[in-house]
């Protein structure tokens, strides 16, 4: 079991977040009203860190699918862990919007 919810979360990492940080950087940039150029810019400067600290759900994903029972609980956890992941992407989005120009 432990084995089966690593290997997902190390798919999902290497799959499924760069993706979403591709889709996540550029559409904000455009969404704060920032030129194509200055969106893909946020992207090269927040990609690598994102990454990095995005490898929080790792152990999360093992440790809520090979630990925690199914149902309500597993929603929990990955909703508690949800918040701080959103409140680092937010405050990383900010921090690189100021280093980005227009």
């Amino acid at each position: 079991m432990v084995s089966l919810a690593f290997g997902k979360s190390i798919v999902g990492q290497f799959t499924i977040m760069p993706l979403y940080l591709c889709i996540f950087y550029p559409t904000m940039g455009l969404l704060e009203g920032r030129s194509i150029h200055a969106s893909m810019e946020k992207l090269q400067k927040a990609f690598i860190p994102t990454f990095i600290t995005g490898s929080i759900w790792i152990p999360v994903n093992l440790v809520n699918f090979s630990i925690i029972p199914p149902g309500a609980p597993r929603i929990v956890t990955i909703n508690v862990v949800g918040i701080f992941w959103q409140s680092f992407l937010s405050f990383e989005n900010r921090k690189v919007a100021l280093q980005v120009s227009n």
